[in-house]
């Protein structure tokens, strides 16, 4: 369980300072089946845009994410794609990023990151680690969008 004052801090710095940026949390996985499981579990749980589409590497075409079952889908998202996921367990937009053994959550930042929004997202990060094997859970930031104190006080409160 996370203490408040870190939820607090986390919070700060995701709602504060609406600057159009979209920073990442990385998350890596153990196994290939892991990682499909998150996946799986994110999909499933969210909204996803009515017009986005995928390539579909059987079929050599991109096809609409709304044809195909969330759990198939899960099959489809391959290295390299990325989706939006929507009404996500009361969060903000979240962009889903998928690599070979580990996913990327990029978010917007802004007053939509209530306490609540936080809590849900510390949960979701805590139940990858526990459910699906997920070893590191880290905040990229590249840009200067979050101080090194910042990301380090967001990456210790999951290590």
């Amino acid at each position: 369980m996370k203490s408040e004052d870190q939820i607090n801090k986390i919070q700060t710095m995701m709602s504060e300072g609406s600057d159009g940026s979209l920073p990442e949390i990385s998350i890596s996985f153990k196994d290939s089946e892991s990682l499909k499981g998150a996946i799986n579990y994110l999909v499933v749980n969210s909204q996803l845009d009515s017009e986005a589409t995928i390539w579909d590497k059987d079929s050599e075409q991109d096809i609409a994410l709304e044809t195909l079952s969330k759990p198939n889908l899960a099959d489809k998202l391959t290295d390299g794609h990325h989706i939006l996921l929507h009404n996500f367990h009361e969060m903000p937009s979240l962009g889903l990023g998928i690599f070979s053994n580990s996913i990327s959550i990029d978010f917007r930042v802004g007053s939509e990151w209530s306490v609540k929004a936080v809590l849900n997202l510390v949960e979701l990060l805590d139940l990858f680690k526990s459910r699906f094997k997920a070893y590191k859970v880290q905040l990229d930031e590249e840009g200067i969008r979050f101080s090194d104190s910042q990301r380090q006080e967001f990456n210790s409160t999951f290590l």
